[in-house]
């Protein structure tokens, strides 16, 4: 396999296709799971009730755990409504994150 070679902003990955390729089925498995996951898990919330755990012959197989609900700030609007208070108080990340996501 050849290095890939820069095209402008992109790069091609021609050589590394199938590894594109198992990255979308590892994504798509992924999301295919998550959604199993919701399924199966609003079941188990429904068997388990108010009950603080799950167990099979006798052992804890699942903690039920209860979180109070988050308020989130609009920023959108504050920026929006009020852009003075807003600059006041916004402040950047000293380090982003890359992560990859399918293009196009």
């Amino acid at each position: 396999m050849s290095e890939p070679q820069p095209v402008g902003d992109a790069i091609a990955l021609d050589d590394y296709a199938e590894l594109v390729e198992r990255f979308r089925q590892a994504r798509a498995a992924r999301k295919r799971w998550e959604e199993d996951e919701k399924i199966l898990s609003g079941q188990l919330l429904k068997l388990i009730g108010e009950a603080k755990v799950g167990t099979i012959g006798g052992l804890p197989v699942l903690a039920h755990v209860h979180t109070d609900p988050r308020f989130k700030l609009d920023e959108q609007r504050l920026k929006q409504w009020y852009p003075d208070l807003y600059q006041q108080f916004e402040t950047r990340e000293v380090a982003g994150s890359d992560y990859l996501k399918p293009a196009g």
